[in-house]
């Protein structure tokens, strides 16, 4: 019955050999039961580095430290006494790919003595259910103009992504989009034409997202976002680059625009693998200046920003977080002045 159940469910022994790996486990991680049934290395199918899954905690008795490893824990005292818990948490899987949003339920399992011969664990894919949620919360905060998220909402996902890149380790990448020469574009064509091109440059920057945690928002007047969960540089690089290209492959004709023919974007990118002294402006910061610097080199590029200057903005603090200040172009200039030079891509 296990073998053929459609919930995902793997069984640990008392010693954290996997003795039961049924196929919708195999499907979902990718590991087959041949592979690692009789071997502790079901964090595998979940982790790059070995890491405990819920099972595992259950049975060290650590389930009261559940919440370093995972985002949402959904039990009681009472539950994790009985030998139950349950949690939630973004996955990047390392075999199949993608990024899953997965509710887990690990229980014991006793005999009639009450002597503990196994833990079983059950895994759900909630992906598509948490995309919904997350554009349901959106409709609350969106850019009216746009029909993207606006600066409130950008905030409040930014801080919660970056506090939850803290708990897993992984990287954070944050994408700043500006339109080049929009003033003159807007003084040139009129408003409605204007309020046209936000909307299409803010849709490029929506088909950009490629996973469901990516998270695009317009920043302020023609500057728009993309939060970027478990990206690298070389991932932020790569969409930015995408967007870059979609906005000019559009041809909307600019009368006078330095960078171009057609309206443009510049895009400063940045990535940060956070610490818990450091300060979510620091991201915010870092991807400005990259900005600043694609846009002074003649815009219709992205630039990578590699560098941690001092910048007393965004030092670390104890406060890593807590709040989101308002940084803006003004606000970050005097950390571009001593910034080390970025890389720029035309």
């Amino acid at each position: 019955m296990l073998e053929h159940h459609l919930t995902p469910t793997f069984v640990l022994d008392p010693q954290g050999r996997i003795i039961a790996w049924n196929r919708a486990c195999e499907s979902l991680t990718g590991l087959k039961a041949a592979d690692v049934v009789g071997t502790r290395d079901h964090w595998r199918g979940f982790y790059t580095e070995a890491s405990p899954c819920l099972a595992d905690l259950i049975l060290q008795d650590r389930t009261e430290g559940a919440s370093e490893f995972y985002a949402v824990v959904a039990n009681d005292n009472n539950d994790a006494n009985r030998g139950a818990i349950a949690a939630e948490n973004w996955f990047v899987m390392p075999i199949t790919g993608g990024r899953l949003y997965l509710a887990i339920e690990a229980v014991a399992i006793r005999g009639a003595n009450g002597k503990l011969v196994g833990v079983l664990e059950t895994i759900r894919d909630l992906s598509a259910i948490k995309a919904a949620e997350a554009k349901f919360r959106g409709l609350t905060g969106v850019d009216a103009l746009t029909g993207v998220a606006n600066r409130r909402t950008f905030d409040d996902v930014l801080s919660t992504e970056w506090r939850r890149a803290i708990r897993s380790g992984a990287a954070l990448s944050l994408l700043m989009i500006d339109i080049d020469c929009f003033k003159l574009f807007n003084e040139s064509v009129g408003h409605p034409r204007s309020d046209e091109c936000l909307r299409i440059v803010a849709e490029t920057v929506a088909n950009a997202a490629l996973q469901a945690g990516d998270f695009p928002a317009r920043y302020g007047g023609e500057e728009f976002a993309l939060i970027l969960p478990s990206t690298d540089k070389a991932g932020a690089a790569s969409i930015a680059e995408n967007i870059r290209a979609a906005v000019e492959g559009i041809g909307m004709l600019h009368p006078i625009s330095s960078a171009g023919p057609y309206v443009t974007v510049s895009i400063g990118t940045a990535t940060v693998a956070p610490t818990a002294t450091d300060r979510v402006e620091k991201l915010i910061c870092f991807a400005d200046i990259a900005l600043f610097r694609a846009k002074e080199s003649g815009g219709n590029q992205f630039c990578a920003f590699d560098d941690s200057p001092s910048c007393n903005v965004a030092r670390s603090q104890p406060t890593a977080g807590i709040e989101i200040a308002k940084i803006d172009s003004d606000a970050s200039a005097s950390c571009r002045a001593g910034a080390p030079e970025a890389r720029l891509h035309a």
